[in-house]
């Protein structure tokens, strides 16, 4: 039996622990996506369109579904407290170079972290 195991991401994820639920995005988060990504902070680290208004985050959001439907190799994550409102984003990404490893990345807004920037998880 061979030591590699590719990492396989399940069609949903929901994953809860220490007050925090990360959850799939909905339809009903487009608001909160603009919320989270038209800050300054948000532009200067992420490659997303500033300004981020409601036609970017439908956009976003159906781009994360698209992707998540073929198979790409990412999982966007809301990042909740109650499991309803968005507080921020995470991203799970298979690596290119190693099946076997995951790195992650987050956005949170500003009233979550003290102000909103990316934080490198894990690499």
């Amino acid at each position: 039996m061979s030591s590699q195991r590719e990492i396989i991401l399940p069609p949903s994820i929901r994953l809860s622990g220490d007050g925090i639920l990360l959850r799939e995005w909905a339809e009903s988060d487009l608001s909160a996506l603009v919320e989270i990504y038209d800050d300054p902070e948000i532009d200067r680290w992420t490659p997303v369109p500033s300004p981020f208004d409601s036609r970017a985050a439908r956009e976003y959001l159906t781009k994360a579904r698209e992707g998540r439907e073929e198979g790409r190799k990412k999982a966007q994550l809301a990042i909740t407290t109650d499991g309803e409102q968005p507080r921020g984003e995470v991203l799970l990404f298979r690596s290119e170079l190693d099946a076997r490893d995951l790195s992650s990345r987050m956005a949170s807004a500003a009233d979550i972290g003290g102000r909103a920037w990316p934080h490198e998880l894990s690499n």
